[in-house]
Formats: C-alpha cells, sequence, structure tokens
C-alpha cells in the first residue's frame, strides 16, 4: 500500500527506495516522533543516491533548504535568522523548540 501510494508522487524504482528511506527515517526517532508536527516530518527526506543501495541517512542539505523556503527570515547560505548568525541547529531549536534538534541530531548518526 505505502509503495503504491509513493508511486503516485514520482516514479518506478524510486518510489521503493523513498518509501523505505522515509520508514528508516521514521524507526530512528519512532519513540518521539508523536510529539511533532506531522508537517515537519515530511521535510525529512533520505540521500537519494545512497538510498539506492540501501543506506539510509537524512538529506541534510535539503531539508536546511526546504527550512529557507518555508522561512524566508532564515538565510541558509549566510547563517543568519533575523541578521543573527545561527548554525541550522540553532534555528531549529528557535523556530520549532528542541525535540525538533534532537530528532535532527539522531537521524544525523
Amino acid at each position: 500500500m505505502s509503495n503504491e501510494y509513493t508511486e503516485c508522487k514520482v516514479p518506478g524504482i524510486v518510489s521503493r527506495s523513498i518509501i523505505l528511506g522515509k520508514y528508516a527515517l521514521y524507526s530512528k526517532i519512532k519513540d518521539i516522533v508523536n510529539s511533532i508536527d506531522p508537517e515537519f516530518f515530511d521535510l525529512l527526506n533520505c540521500d537519494y543516491l545512497p538510498g539506492l543501495f540501501g543506506y539510509y541517512s537524512i538529506d541534510i542539505i535539503a531539508l536546511d533548504d526546504k527550512l529557507h523556503k518555508l522561512d524566508p527570515e532564515y538565510d541558509n547560505i549566510n547563517c543568519t535568522y533575523h541578521g543573527n548568525n545561527v548554525s541550522m541547529a540553532e534555528y531549529v531549536k528557535l523556530k520549532y523548540g528542541k525535540i525538533y534538534v534532537e530528532i535532527i541530531d539522531r537521524l544525523t548518526k
């Protein structure tokens, strides 16, 4: 069922890799994922190429780009938020909260 849903969004073999990647990410944070906004989980994706070979790791650069697109006050290139220098982790903590930073930390390990 999950693969059929994903095939509606992306073609062929890629859909299987994407759903397996999402499940791999979910497995790492399943004990705390229910306490976050489901839309934030949608922002989390795996690196494409390693995922095709069964190695599922978060695509942190894509996440950083998505965060910038959602909030133009966050400049992911110059590492600023409202004119102050911040790391992505600091931005996430300010904007979303500490639990979101913990989720990203778990997914990068």
